[in-house]
């Protein structure tokens, strides 16, 4: 026999007895690696080129510069991250009357600058928002000083 081992010392487990009580490890390293590197200090003359507070993470400029740009280009599923972080989620409303279902429209690739930032103005007040709300959250998304 080439094993170590003797076969009488071989138990089977008790009902409901794991033989890794522990489990695998909970080791993710991308993604630990990631939330690292978002957490990291940018350094102070890339925070005021940023416009961005001193002492800022990484994680502040990636989501104000990606998710923003990715924003003002139209992209539905960034504008909603956006409206979501500044103006926290929206309560879900259940509503009883038969209505029909909204239109979902997109911005066009034809539309210019002005066009399209009319359009991300009128689907905000379309989600509730006042239009100096809108206009403010606008302001934010695309980088525009006051």
């Amino acid at each position: 026999m080439a094993g170590r081992g003797r076969i009488e010392n071989l138990r089977p487990w008790k009902p409901g007895q794991s033989g890794n009580p522990s489990g695998r490890p909970k080791r993710l390293p991308v993604s630990d690696r990631y939330r690292e590197q978002m957490e990291m200090a940018l350094p102070p003359e890339v925070c005021a080129q940023a416009h961005l507070k001193p002492g800022s993470k990484f994680g502040d400029l990636l989501a104000r510069g990606v998710i923003m740009r990715a924003a003002t280009k139209g992209d539905a599923a960034a504008a909603k991250e956006v409206t979501d972080r500044i103006e926290g989620r929206a309560p879900l409303r259940l509503e009883l009357e038969d209505r029909p279902e909204p239109k979902v429209v997109s911005p066009s690739a034809e539309m210019t600058s002005e066009q399209r930032r009319e359009f991300m103005l009128n689907n905000l007040m379309r989600q509730g928002h006042s239009a100096e709300r809108a206009a403010h959250i606008l302001k934010l998304m695309l980088f525009e000083d006051d």
